[in-house]
Order: structure tokens, then C-alpha cells, then sequence
């Protein structure tokens, strides 16, 4: 791993007004708030890119149970990146839709580190708002439709 990795996240932390939760040689954990929201980020010193990693809240036991509509819409979104990209990682035995981006840390300044840690968030903020709105408007139109009786009709039978 390269040389410095804490001295220098943290400078550029310090410098950007971001608090870091957890750090060592090779790992940053950075609590990372977005309008009402908090997210978890997380940067790895990879020696030649670090990784900036935020996890979403969508996971199943496998890979192949994630619906294949939604990983064909995140790789069509990848096609669209020019940086970062989504990718499924297995964290605790579970397979999670997580945002990444790897950056050579020569390249990064505040500013830099600043945007891609707002990039990485947003993303999954907005994937997971996206998943609370189809769940609220499932449950509204759930509720709007009248219950069916066994007899076919809208009442007892």
C-alpha cells in the first residue's frame, strides 16, 4: 500500500470539513450525510487507486437473486458513467448492490475528494429513493383496489 494513506485522507478530510469515523493504514470509514440522510463510505487504499465504496441497502443471500431488471438498468447506468460504476459485492455472506470509484490518489484534491464522495453517495441515495418511492406507490395502489370476493365480486359471497 502506498506510503501515507492516513496522513493524507485525513488532511483532505480536515481540509473539506468531513469527519472521519474510523481510520487505519488502508481504510476510511466516513459517515457521509446528504441532505437528510446518512450514508456509510468507504475508502481503500489500493496502493495505485483508492476505492471509494458506498454499499446500498439492497442485498440477497445470493447474486442470483437480485432482479435481473434491476441489474440490467445498473449496467446500462455504468455504460453511461464516465466515473464509477455499480457492482455487487458479498459483504457478511450477501450479495449488496454497492456504487464505487477508484481514483489514483495523485489526482485527488479537496475538491476531488469532495465531489467523489458526494458521486458515490448520491448515486445510491438516489437508487434507494427510487426503491421508496415504487415501494410507497405499490402500497397505495394496494390499498385503492377493492377487496374481491370469493365469489368473484366486490362482495362476500
Amino acid at each position: 500500500m502506498a506510503d501515507g494513506f492516513r496522513e493524507r485522507i485525513q488532511a483532505l478530510a480536515d481540509d473539506a470539513g468531513i469527519a472521519i469515523q474510523d481510520l487505519n493504514d488502508q481504510r476510511a470509514i466516513i459517515q457521509f450525510g446528504i441532505g437528510e440522510s446518512t450514508q456509510t463510505l468507504i475508502v481503500i487504499d489500493m496502493a495505485d487507486v483508492w476505492e471509494f465504496s458506498c454499499q446500498s441497502a439492497l442485498r440477497e443471500s445470493s447474486a442470483q437473486e437480485l432482479p435481473a431488471p434491476l441489474l440490467a438498468f445498473l449496467l446500462e447506468r455504468n455504460a453511461q458513467n464516465q466515473r464509477g460504476f455499480w457492482c455487487i459485492e458479498t459483504v457478511n455472506g450477501q450479495a449488496v448492490i454497492s456504487y464505487m470509484h477508484n481514483l489514483p490518489p495523485a489526482l485527488l484534491t479537496t475538491d476531488e475528494f469532495v465531489a467523489t464522495c458526494e458521486t458515490v453517495v448520491r448515486q445510491v441515495e438516489a437508487l434507494e429513493a427510487g426503491f421508496r418511492i415504487a415501494a410507497r406507490q405499490l402500497s397505495e395502489t394496494e390499498a385503492a383496489e377493492p377487496e374481491i370476493g370469493r365469489d368473484g365480486t366486490g362482495g362476500e359471497a
